[in-house]
């Protein structure tokens, strides 16, 4: 999905600067993308 690419290589470029918020999405985009940032350190909100 292309917010989890997104959010994948902003974990790679930014680590633990980086910061993610899903407010939503159909199923599980953008969860990979979001425990790569967390994973690097970053900051990460999930609206459920």
């Amino acid at each position: 999905m292309p917010i989890d690419h997104f959010f994948c290589s902003l974990a790679v470029e930014q680590r633990h600067r980086s910061v993610g918020i899903l407010l939503s999405g159909k199923g599980s985009d953008g969860t990979l993308g979001l425990s790569e940032i967390k994973a690097a350190g970053g900051r990460t909100i999930k609206d459920e």
